[in-house]
C-alpha cells in the first residue's frame, strides 16, 4: 500500500503511539512483538503536526486500506498494517561526507523528501550519525566513506614550514607515507567494500542515490546496480560561464569588457592551481584524484574516461551522466550567458527550518537595542584561528562604542572566550548557539559567508555583513552584495572603525530588508511548487546514470 506524504507521516506517528502502547520500542534495530517484526523508527518525527491533522490523515489512510486490514482493528493488527505501509515507502540513500556544512545543508532536502513520503537513509561515517539521528533519519555506517580524507589529499595539503626545515620535512614524509598506505589499502579493500554495497542495496532497495560531491568517488561502487543517482551541491553552480567567476573568487561581475576579462583570468588561475594540486597529490599519495578514480573504476567496470567531468576546483568531483542538484535559487545566483545544462536542477535553498536544536536561554542575556549576531565557520583551519581572534577583538571594540545594542557571538569549538578578554557588558559569548532561533530575532548577521549561513539569513530576512574566508565564501559574499542583501569586508584588515561603519550602514538603510523580502518570496516559491520532491520524482522516473557494463 502506497500512501501520500501527509498520510505516510501520520502513519509513522500512529506507528510509534501504538508501539509504545503494546510494548514495542522504536530504538535501534528490529524488535519483535508477538509475531510482528517492526522497523526502527524515531519516536519524535512529527511533534509539530497538529493532532487533528494527524487524526484526519490517519483516518484517511484507514479508509484507503484493504478491507482485510480494517477488520478487527486491534492495536497489534493496526501496528502490523502500519509496518507494511512504512516498508512500502520508496527509499532514498544519501551518501554524505563528514563535513558539517554538507550535512546541515542536506537536512532540509531530506526533510522535504520525508514529508513527500520517501524513507530517507543517510550513509556516512560515525562522525555524522548523532546529527542525522537527532533529526529523525535512519543512518547506516559506511566504513569506505572514511577510508581516505575527502576531498582527496586534503589532509596533506602543503604549508610553509614554521617549526624548522628538518621537522617540516620529517612531517611531510610521514604524511606522504600514510597517504600512500591509505590509497593502497582502499584499493585492496575494494572487493570487501563492493560486497558491503551489494548488501546495503539488497537491504534498503533504494529508488535513488544522492551523493555529496566529497564522497562521489564511491559512486563507482554503486553504479553496477543501475539505480538512478545524483550529486547534491550545497555550493553555487560551478559550471564555467563567461559572466560568472568560480565561487572561489571575490569578484562581483557585470557585463563590462573588464569584468569578462577578470572572470576569464579567475578561471585560468583556478585551473592552474588545480593542476599544481594534482601534481602535489601525485607526489604525496602516489596518484592524483583522477588516477585514484581510474584505479577504482577498472575492477568495478565503471566508464571513467567518458564520465570524468570534474571542474578545476579542489572541492569538486563530477560525473558527466549524473544530474546535479543545486541547493540555491537560480534567481538569486549570478546571471549567466550560456544556457544551463539539462543535468542541472536548482532546488532552492531547502533550509531545514524545523530542525531540532538546543534551546537558547534568552532570559540570561536580556537583549536591548539592535540585536547583532556573529558566527563564523564551525570548521576552522588552524591557520585561521589567529585571524578570527584578531577580528573578534576588533568587533568587541566596535560594540563597546555602541552600548545601546547587543551582540551574541558564537565562537565555535576552536576559539576560547579567554582570548577575547576584556568583553564589554553588551556582548554575550557562547561556544555555539541554535543559529536559526537567534537569527529569527536578529537585526544584523555578521558571518563568514558560508552557504548554509547565507541561505538561513535569507530565509528569515536578516541583512548580512560578510567577512569571507575560503572555499565558496568569497563567491557567496559577491552574490550577497550584488543582490543588495548586505555588505562585505576584509576579515584580515578590518578595524573596529571599519566594522562600526558597515554596521551603521546595514542597520540604518531600509533597502537591505526590502531586497531580502524579495529574496524570501523567491525562496518560498520553490517550496510552494514542491520543487525538491517533484525533481526527485522525475529523476527516479528517468533512471539517469551511466549504464552498468559487463566486466
Amino acid at each position: 500500500m502506497r500512501l501520500p506524504g501527509a498520510t505516510q507521516s501520520a502513519a509513522r506517528l500512529e506507528f510509534d503511539r501504538l508501539g509504545r502502547r503494546i510494548g514495542v520500542t522504536s530504538r535501534g534495530g528490529h524488535r519483535e512483538c508477538g509475531r510482528i517484526a517492526t522497523h526502527s523508527l524515531p519516536i519524535k518525527w512529527l511533534e509539530r503536526i497538529p493532532g487533528t491533522q494527524v487524526k484526519n490523515a490517519f483516518d484517511d489512510a484507514r479508509r484507503n486500506a484493504p478491507l482485510s486490514c480494517a477488520i478487527q482493528e486491534t492495536p497489534h493488527r493496526r501496528l502490523q498494517r502500519l509496518t507494511m505501509t512504512l516498508q512500502d515507502s520508496p527509499s532514498i540513500l544519501i551518501a554524505m561526507s563528514s563535513s558539517t556544512g554538507h550535512v546541515n545543508g542536506s537536512l532540509g532536502v531530506a526533510d522535504r523528501l520525508r514529508t513527500a513520503g520517501y524513507k530517507v537513509i543517510y550513509l556516512g561515517s560515525s562522525k555524522i550519525e548523532a546529527t542525522v539521528v537527532r533529526q529523525g533519519f535512519d543512518f547506516r555506517y559506511a566504513p569506505y566513506l572514511e577510508s581516505i580524507p575527502v576531498p582527496f589529499g586534503f589532509r596533506h595539503r602543503p604549508a610553509w614550514p614554521t617549526q624548522g626545515l628538518f621537522r617540516y620535512l620529517s612531517e611531510t614524509r610521514a604524511k606522504s607515507t600514510q597517504a600512500r598506505r591509505d590509497v593502497q589499502k582502499l584499493l585492496q579493500d575494494l572487493p570487501e567494500y563492493s560486497r558491503q554495497v551489494d548488501e546495503l542495496i539488497q537491504d534498503t532497495r533504494p529508488s535513488l542515490l544522492i551523493f555529496s560531491p566529497f564522497v562521489l568517488l564511491f559512486y563507482i561502487l554503486f553504479h553496477k546496480h543501475g539505480i538512478p543517482a545524483a550529486t547534491l551541491s550545497t555550493k553555487p553552480l560551478l559550471d564555467k560561464d563567461p559572466l560568472v567567476p568560480p565561487y572561489l573568487a571575490h569578484h562581483i561581475p557585470d557585463d563590462s569588457v573588464q569584468s569578462r576579462a577578470r572572470v576569464e583570468f579567475e578561471w585560468l588561475w583556478c585551473a592552474a592551481k588545480y593542476r599544481l594540486w594534482e601534481m602535489y597529490e601525485q607526489l604525496m599519495s602516489g596518484m592524483s584524484y583522477r588516477g585514484l578514480a581510474a584505479a577504482m573504476a577498472k575492477p568495478c567496470s565503471f566508464p571513467i574516461e567518458s564520465e570524468w567531468a570534474t571542474r578545476p576546483v579542489l572541492f569538486d568531483l563530477k560525473f558527466r551522466s549524473l544530474p546535479e542538484l543545486v541547493l540555491h535559487a537560480r534567481e538569486l545566483d549570478l546571471p549567466r550567458k550560456k544556457p544551463l545544462s539539462k543535468q542541472v536542477h536548482y532546488l532552492g535553498p531547502n533550509v531545514h527550518i524545523q530542525r531540532r536544536d538546543d534551546t537558547f536561554a534568552w532570559e540570561e542575556i536580556a537583549p536591548r537595542g539592535k540585536l547583532i549576531y556573529c558566527s563564523f565557520s564551525t570548521v576552522l583551519h588552524p591557520k585561521a584561528i589567529a585571524t578570527h581572534t584578531r577580528f573578534f577583538r576588533e568587533l568587541l571594540r566596535a560594540m563597546a562604542g555602541r552600548p545601546e545594542d547587543t551582540l551574541i557571538l558564537s565562537l565555535g569549538p576552536a576559539l576560547s572566550r579567554e582570548a577575547l578578554s576584556p568583553i564589554p557588558g553588551n556582548v554575550h559569548v557562547f561556544p555555539r548557539v541554535p543559529q536559526l532561533e537567534v537569527l529569527e530575532k536578529a537585526d544584523l548577521f555578521i558571518t563568514h559567508g558560508g552557504s548554509n549561513s547565507v541561505k538561513e539569513a535569507i530565509s528569515v530576512g536578516v541583512p548580512m555583513l560578510v567577512y569571507p574566508g575560503r572555499a565558496d565564501q568569497p563567491g557567496l559574499s559577491a552574490r550577497v552584495v550584488r543582490l543588495g542583501l548586505g555588505e562585505r569586508g576584509d576579515v584580515h584588515l578590518a578595524t573596529a572603525a571599519d566594522i562600526a561603519r558597515l554596521m551603521d550602514r546595514v542597520l540604518g538603510e531600509p533597502k537591505y530588508r526590502a531586497e531580502l523580502a524579495k529574496a524570501q518570496d523567491i525562496v518560498r516559491a520553490y517550496d510552494a511548487r514542491n520543487t525538491t520532491a517533484e525533481t526527485i520524482r522525475q529523476l527516479i522516473a528517468s533512471r539517469q546514470g551511466p549504464s552498468p557494463q559487463a566486466p
